[in-house]
Parts: C-alpha cells; sequence; structure tokens
C-alpha cells in the first residue's frame, strides 16, 4: 500500500491507538476513547521518535484518502490500557457546565478528573496536564485544537467498506483548476477558498475516457455492476456515463434524479437487494421506480452562496437576510426548485421544517433517514435534529452525515 507522502496532510484531529499492521507494512489505528471501531492507517513522520508501534497512542489528523482513512501523527501521548500513574496525563477538554474535565487518551480511563486550572482552553482541545490531587490536573501545555474528528465521514467509509461500494469524484473547479470532490479538495476548503476570494467557483462532470476506465477495472471483479449519477438534469454524467457502458458492456446506469444523500439512499437500497441475491434486472427496475420517490430537500443558512452562483439577485440575498428568511431548496422531477419559506433562527426553521417533512407519516418508508449538513459549526443542533425526526418518526436506519 502506497503511503501518503503530501507533506500539507489536512484531516481532523483525533487520539489515536496503534493496535495491528495492515499487508502493506503500514500500522493500523483506531480511536482510543472509545467511539466507533475504525480501521485508519498511519502515515509516516519521521519526527515522532521513537517510531510509533503497537500498543502507542498518538494525537494524529485522519482524512479519507481513496476508500481508505488515513491519519498523519503529530504528537506521542502514551501507552494504551488502564490508568496511568505517571503524574503527567494527557486528553481531550469536555466541557461539563461550567467546569472543564479531562478525557485522558488511555483506554479505560476514567472520565471524570477535573481540570483545576483551565487557562486559554476550550472544549475539545488537546491538553498534557500534571497531577495536582486525587481527581484534579493542573493544565501544562494545549495543543492546538485543529478542528474536531468528522465521525460522520468516517461511518461512510464503513458503510462504503461494508458494502463494497467504489465510488467516482466530480470535480470541483476553483480559480481555473480542477480538483477531485472529496479526495483533493474538502467542503471546507472550498468554503475557505470562497471566502478568501469571493468567487464560487463551478463544477465539471466525470468524462467518457474516465468512465470507460473506471467501469472497465470494476468489471475485472464483477460479471454486472450498476453505477448511480447525480440528476441527469442538474450534470452530463448521465449521458456520459451511458455512452462509457454501452462500450464496455455489463453495466447499468441509473439516474438517480437526485443529488447527494438523496443517492445515498438509492444506493444502500441496491445492496440490500443485492445481498438477498436479486437478478440485476430486478434492481435495476426497482431502483428505476424508486428514484421518484425518494425525497430530499435542505435549507440553506444563508443565500450568499446561492447569490454568487447567479440562482438569486443581490437584492434577494439582502432581503432575506435582513428579514431571517430561509427557503426550503427541494429535489422536483430531478432538478433544484424553491418550496416553503421560513423565517427565524436556524435551530427553530429545523424544527418547524423537520416538523413539515414528516408531518404525513403514511407516505415515508421508515426504513432509511438520511440527516445531512455542510459547514455545521454547531454539532449539538445536529444532534437536536436528530432527537425532532425520531420523536416524530421511528425510522430504523438513521444516518448522519
Amino acid at each position: 500500500m502506497t503511503k501518503r507522502k503530501n507533506k500539507k496532510f489536512r484531516g481532523d484531529t483525533r487520539l489515536l491507538e496503534v493496535y495491528d499492521v495492515g499487508s502493506g507494512g503500514d500500522l493500523v489505528a483506531r480511536p482510543a476513547d472509545g467511539s466507533p471501531a475504525l480501521r485508519i492507517y498511519v502515515a509516516s513522520n519521521k519526527k515522532i521518535k521513537p517510531p510509533l508501534e503497537i500498543g502507542d497512542c498518538f494525537l494524529g489528523r485522519v482524512k479519507r484518502v481513496g476508500g481508505n482513512l488515513w491519519a498523519k501523527p503529530f504528537a506521542r501521548t502514551s501507552k494504551a490500557g488502564g490508568e496511568t500513574e505517571a503524574e503527567k496525563i494527557f486528553g481531550v477538554v469536555e466541557r461539563r457546565g461550567n467546569e472543564y474535565y479531562l478525557r485522558p487518551s488511555q483506554k479505560n480511563a476514567r472520565l471524570d478528573y477535573l481540570l483545576d486550572d483551565i487557562g486559554k482552553c476550550r472544549d475539545g482541545d488537546f491538553v498534557a496536564a500534571m497531577l495536582i490531587g486525587e481527581r484534579k490536573f493542573k493544565q501544562a501545555r494545549i495543543f492546538k485544537n485543529y478542528g474536531p474528528f468528522d465521525l460522520n465521514k468516517a461511518v461512510s467509509c464503513l458503510v462504503l467498506d461494508k458494502y463494497g461500494i467504489e465510488t467516482l469524484p466530480l470535480y470541483a473547479v476553483l480559480e481555473g483548476k480542477a480538483y477531485k470532490d472529496g479526495l483533493e479538495i474538502t467542503p471546507d476548503d472550498i468554503y475557505a477558498k470562497v471566502k478568501e476570494t469571493g468567487k464560487i467557483g463551478s463544477t465539471a462532470a466525470i468524462n467518457v475516457d474516465e468512465y470507460i476506465t473506471f467501469f472497465t477495472h470494476m468489471k475485472e471483479s464483477c460479471d454486472t455492476l450498476i453505477h448511480f449519477v447525480i440528476s441527469s438534469e442538474m450534470s452530463s454524467c448521465y449521458q456520459n456515463a451511458c455512452i462509457a457502458a454501452e462500450e464496455v458492456g455489463g453495466v447499468y446506469v441509473i439516474d438517480s434524479r437526485n443529488l447527494s444523500t438523496g443517492i445515498g439512499l438509492q444506493v444502500l437500497r441496491a445492496c440490500e437487494l443485492a445481498d438477498k441475491a436479486m437478478a440485476a434486472e430486478v434492481i435495476v427496475s426497482y431502483l428505476r421506480e424508486m428514484a421518484g420517490r425518494v425525497d430530499a430537500t435542505f435549507i440553506p443558512e444563508s443565500l450568499e452562496y446561492l447569490k454568487m452562483g447567479g440562482r438569486c439577485s443581490a437584492a434577494t440575498a439582502l432581503s432575506a437576510s435582513l428579514l431571517r428568511i430561509k427557503p426550503c431548496i427541494q429535489v422536483r422531477d430531478g432538478a433544484m426548485v424553491v418550496g416553503k419559506k421560513y423565517t427565524g433562527a436556524m435551530e427553530l426553521v429545523l424544527m418547524k421544517y423537520v416538523k413539515d417533512r414528516l408531518g404525513d407519516l403514511e407516505k415515508v418508508d421508515l426504513s432509511r433517514v438520511f440527516i445531512t449538513h455542510s459547514g455545521m459549526t454547531n454539532p449539538e443542533l445536529v444532534d437536536k435534529v436528530k432527537e425532532a425526526v425520531l420523536a416524530i418518526a421511528p425510522f430504523e436506519d438513521v444516518q448522519v452525515t
């Protein structure tokens, strides 16, 4: 397995424990704080001395590269396993009410060490602290919080791995340069670039040659391939994929008539049907009927990006900002249209939005729902939305992405 050599490795900060060695010789880590088990490959860093080995804990930045999770270590913590006897302990700050506690990186360590001197540390920061009493630690050093680990992206990787799903990214074009979405650029990178330049950029479809290469490679390990694309009303991907599928053979192209996790709903249902050994033709027939029943909507917190993209005027965006108007954008007949318009603070708007979307449960398939957000800086609000959804509709599977 090839190691990543990009010195500007960006990702989300996480406390990790080395527990295995991969087939390619790379160390494999997992979260050291009790989070769902993830298989995370460890990128090399010569500045970490002595080199990491099985049982070590470290602070690393995690991101998805291709179909795998990789972590770039930048600080060693300590050996995992039980409570530490040393005076110094490493962990993450956790705020509870008006008090701050240290959650140690060691496995099975207590989670109730009170930080006596919090200094400038904040909830989520990583600190090395000194023991000053039976349950109190005094802060010694703060490690910069590079941002919370996006577990949703990691869970998405687990889902892809579970069902053997392969993805082919579209392109985000910024300042004339094309980047593979999710591999070479992330939404946060795009937001930062737009803020810096004031320009929103554009997207580019996957061309026919890329599809032929991808389909040919995939057909080496399967007889029949079902490929989902973003709505044909929004992109030329469907047309390009159909041309490539005809040349390669044995490939069914599904026009999702949707985008984002509206496609995800269809993909997971296809995987479940395939697990039941249903014929490809039957699955494809079901999926093409299902595409018209997927309900995908979202609420933009601001119309600024719609204004930059020419989808609304500057006057409309200004009026919406002043009056706190937040429109519901719906995917209808494969295209995005404006639905109901809400007013007020984002949290109140989202609660009203959830009630409206789930108002008629007789028409809702309760097997699965996606709660998708982008650029959300308040994780508690995401949790509140999930709670509101489940309070109305008892979905069997709730995917937060």
